[in-house]
């Protein structure tokens, strides 16, 4: 059977949803590629693929990326901002397909629920869509 990547962003989109109702004070969650491209968030509808988020997501990836190196600490794998009005989570996150996983929420007070949330998230959503499409498996490289 042919892959439907339709049906892999409506069930990102439902553990989103999942997600969203479980972290009080959340305003978007949202799986991106790592090349800046939206793949699926909370909301319904087919995200748009000039969507500004996700490119800054990953820009901000690779700089988290490149300081972590920088300082012999491994693999980036949160990225945590905290701004004057909310707090930005992204967790970088697959094991074929590499993807990014953003959480925004209001409220610091949050954040442990929001962490451990967008954890089993990725996590999910890794093991249901994780896999490359039956075609991509054959190919070299």
């Amino acid at each position: 059977m042919a892959f439907d990547p339709t049906d892999a962003r409506l069930g990102m989109q439902q553990e989103l949803d999942r997600l969203f109702g479980r972290v009080p004070s959340a305003r978007l969650a949202a799986v991106a590629s790592e090349d800046g491209l939206l793949v699926a968030t909370h909301e319904s509808g087919t995200p748009q693929p000039a969507d500004r988020r996700a490119a800054v997501l990953a820009s901000l990836v690779a700089l988290a990326r490149s300081a972590a190196g920088e300082h012999a600490l491994g693999e980036a794998r949160w990225l945590v901002l905290g701004c004057k009005l909310g707090t930005l989570l992204v967790r970088p996150f697959g094991r074929s397909r590499r993807r990014l996983l953003l959480l925004a929420i209001g409220d610091a007070a949050h954040l442990a629920a929001a962490l451990n949330g967008v954890k089993e998230t990725a996590l999910r959503i890794d093991a249901r869509f994780g896999a490359p499409p039956a075609a991509d498996r054959g190919r070299a490289g």
